[in-house]
């Protein structure tokens, strides 16, 4: 089975015309070729790119949502009387995390917080190497960190660790995200009908599960 333009109009692409044939690539290559692979990876792919509208990770985060997100950094911190010796997030009257004066510092500021949350790790360097930044999310699957950045070159014959920003390019762009899939076992899941499992797989948790069954049983009624 191979993708049809319905398909991708199935799921919110936008300018499915122009994807088409990129995708056809894709799925090729790997082979998404069955009715449940064809109509996970395109509603995975269109919820994680917002339709294939959104190819680089989107990092201006508020200093209420940094301390949202990732509270121990990001939150002022009170001692916690569940946990003798330990801390947790100091709350406002709406019940939600204050944001630190780290939080405050780094406000709106994209590059910045990608240097911190993405420094150290997934084969980045230091938050001086600028590495969180040039290796942010990228591509389809927002393909995030040096290793994989680099991994994914190499079985794709192209060097993203120097030029990242390739993944901003249709092609890479969609091809990044079979290497993804791939390398993931995602097919599994889809042969399994398990979206949830997939989900979960994709980004550890169940963000946007209501959105992406919907693409998923969309696509699926677009081939009947």
């Amino acid at each position: 089975m191979i993708v049809e333009l319905k398909h991708l109009q199935a799921v919110k692409v936008k300018e499915p015309e122009k994807w088409l044939p990129f995708i056809r690539e894709t799925c090729e290559k790997y082979q998404i070729n069955t009715k449940n692979r064809i109509a996970s990876f395109l509603a995975q792919t269109a919820h994680e790119s917002g339709g294939y509208t959104m190819l680089e990770e989107n990092l201006n985060y508020s200093d209420a949502t940094m301390a949202a997100v990732w509270p121990p950094r990001f939150a002022v911190q009170e001692p916690d009387p569940n946990r003798p010796g330990k801390t947790r997030a100091k709350k406002d009257e709406k019940n939600k995390n204050i944001p630190n004066a780290f939080a405050k510092a780094l406000h709106r500021k994209p590059e910045a917080i990608a240097n911190t949350v993405y420094s150290n790790r997934m084969g980045n360097g230091t938050i001086e190497s600028g590495e969180g930044w040039k290796h942010r999310g990228m591509g389809l699957k927002q393909l995030t960190g040096k290793d994989n950045h680099k991994r994914c070159g190499d079985a794709l014959g192209v060097d993203f660790v120097t030029s990242p920003e390739l993944l901003l390019e249709p092609k890479w762009a969609a091809l990044s995200a079979g290497w993804f899939w791939s390398a993931n076992k995602l097919d599994i899941f889809a042969d399994n009908d398990d979206l949830e499992g997939q989900t979960k797989k994709i980004n550890g948790g169940l963000i946007g599960i209501d959105d992406r069954k919907k693409r998923y049983k969309d696509c699926l009624a677009s081939m009947d």
